[in-house]
């Protein structure tokens, strides 16, 4: 898949497209999967990266969780005029007429305490604010994906978050704006409970919501949660069956999805 690279140029003008993200990276992994086995994973005309797409309007496809640094080597690429070659760059697919061309993989140096969004840069601020205090989830659940495209838990400083949120309140000012915590799991120990709920408190921001497990809070969490702003818990409880979580791997408890649900 990465023969020709090396001749792989595009007519650089004002209207090229890069595009990336997770669901560009969670598609790679679907096409990964047919590649090991293509009885069970039948490249299906609905995923990205077949044939028939390759005439999509996006120029070139960041394949990463992260892309900042392929991004970023892109654009400089670019900046060399019309016959900027990308071949070279790792953690790309290249659309071509009888599909996609991938460079070749190359594990991202990323880190998430430093390469935060710079609120104070962009130009309008979304309603919805999205913020990530940790990447990646220690459980296994059967069903679940995240496991398999963020492997390994990184969870944000104290001091990061601050920044971040500081950056958020002083570009919103008066602004309504619910700030919405897209981790996996935002309360991933008890500790970051206290660590996250205290962050929020000292920025000034009083609307979040985020995605937790049930029933793992004591009162005084609970409080905390709410002093915080909280608005809503968004929890997964997928079943109410022991047989049917146990088959799933999914390490919860019955009793304590019933007290989430009290709580």
């Amino acid at each position: 898949h990465t023969r020709g690279l090396s001749d792989w140029s595009s007519d650089v003008c004002s209207s090229d497209l890069i595009a990336g993200g997770v669901f560009v990276w969670k598609n790679y992994f679907l096409y990964l999967d047919h590649l090991r086995d293509p009885q069970q994973f039948p490249l299906h005309p609905t995923l990205l990266f077949h044939p028939d797409h390759a005439g999509m309007d996006a120029d070139i496809l960041v394949v990463a969780p992260h892309g900042r640094s392929s991004l970023l080597e892109v654009l400089a690429s670019l900046e060399k005029g019309r016959s900027s070659s990308f071949g070279h760059i790792p953690n790309l697919a290249l659309p071509e007429n009888s599909g996609f061309l991938f460079t070749k993989r190359e594990e991202e140096q990323v880190n998430y305490d430093e390469d935060f969004t710079r609120w104070d840069l962009i130009n309008e601020m979304p309603v919805k604010v999205p913020l990530r205090t940790s990447i990646g989830c220690p459980y296994r659940c059967s069903f679940c994906d995240f496991c398999r495209l963020f492997p390994k838990v990184f969870i944000r400083t104290v001091k990061s978050l601050s920044q971040e949120l500081k950056l958020m309140k002083d570009r919103l000012g008066t602004t309504p704006a619910i700030v919405h915590v897209s981790d996996d799991n935002v309360f991933i120990s008890k500790k970051r409970v206290q660590e996250v709920c205290t962050a929020i408190i000292g920025s000034g921001i009083r609307n979040w919501i985020g995605f937790m497990r049930a029933g793992e809070y004591t009162e005084p969490e609970l409080d905390l949660m709410v002093r915080s702003g909280l608005m809503l818990g968004l929890i997964g409880v997928e079943s109410g069956d022991p047989g049917q979580l146990k088959r799933m791997n999914k390490r919860q408890d019955i009793e304590k999805v019933k007290r989430g649900v009290e709580q």
